[in-house]
């Protein structure tokens, strides 16, 4: 936000949206991963108790 702030123009694409697209991306792709995580371990715990 503060980088499109100080470096953006209205009606056009900044360094600032840039970072924030990028860093969502980023945040998505960690839960995935995360999601990913939790769905295998619980299998892994699973498969050992029976």
């Amino acid at each position: 936000m503060f980088l499109h702030m100080a470096l953006g123009r209205p009606g056009e694409w900044s360094p600032g949206n840039t970072v924030t697209t990028v860093g969502a991306l980023v945040l998505a792709a960690g839960l995935i991963v995360l999601i990913y995580g939790v769905i295998v371990s619980r299998r892994a715990r699973e498969s050992v108790q029976v």
